[in-house]
């Protein structure tokens, strides 16, 4: 069963309004109205929602991250192929030496 507020809609949406237009904290506010803080900050999520600058400023760092992402998984890509490289020429290396001692005979270690 949902719990009934002892606040209309209404009188939520006023009261968000008045408190993101006064200069009064949310602890002010919630006290003045027997609430909690936590109420009040999901009252203002339910009626004043994030505004169009919010959300450009929230794309726009999204969007940073995902583009520090791409470099630093560009940076490991390289990283790996460098490493996969190394190991590739040290392998062939040692299979060229052990090729070459029993091309002469030598025993291999």
């Amino acid at each position: 069963m949902a719990r009934t507020s002892k606040f209309t809609e209404t009188e939520q949406q006023a009261t968000v309004k008045g408190w993101i237009n006064s200069n009064e904290t949310a602890a002010a506010v919630a006290s003045r109205l027997n609430i909690s803080v936590a109420t009040l900050y999901l009252w203002k999520q339910k009626y004043l929602p994030a505004s169009p600058v919010q959300e450009a400023a929230n794309v726009a760092e999204l969007q940073a991250q995902i583009d520090n992402l791409r470099l630093s998984n560009t940076r490991l890509r390289n990283l790996l192929r460098a490493a996969r490289a190394a190991v590739s020429k040290e392998v062939w290396d040692s299979i060229a030496v052990a090729y070459s001692r029993q091309a002469n005979g030598e025993k291999s270690n």
